[in-house]
């Protein structure tokens, strides 16, 4: 599930990246490795949660699994099946 107004919507993956190399240089090439660190635009809500149930059905470890994608709207409290 994700959530309208994620703290995750305010980040960028640069910002990520800068802060963690800067804790811990000796682990650049490992934070550059790292393909996403799972930021996205809180209009892309919908979209994203369609994106990442599509990444976990494709999971061999996640196989014979059902899996669901949900939005819940932090101002109504409402949750939606967006998949």
């Amino acid at each position: 599930m994700r959530c309208a107004d994620c703290g995750m919507s305010h980040l960028t993956e640069d910002k990520i990246r800068a802060d963690a190399k800067a804790r811990t240089p000796d682990a650049a090439e490992e934070v550059n490795a790292v393909e996403t660190y799972g930021c996205y635009n809180g209009a892309d809500l919908e979209k994203t949660i369609r994106d990442d149930v599509e990444v976990l059905k494709g999971s061999i470890v996640l196989a014979g699994v059902d899996v669901l994608g949900f939005k819940f709207d932090t101002e109504s409290g409402i949750v939606t099946e967006v998949v």
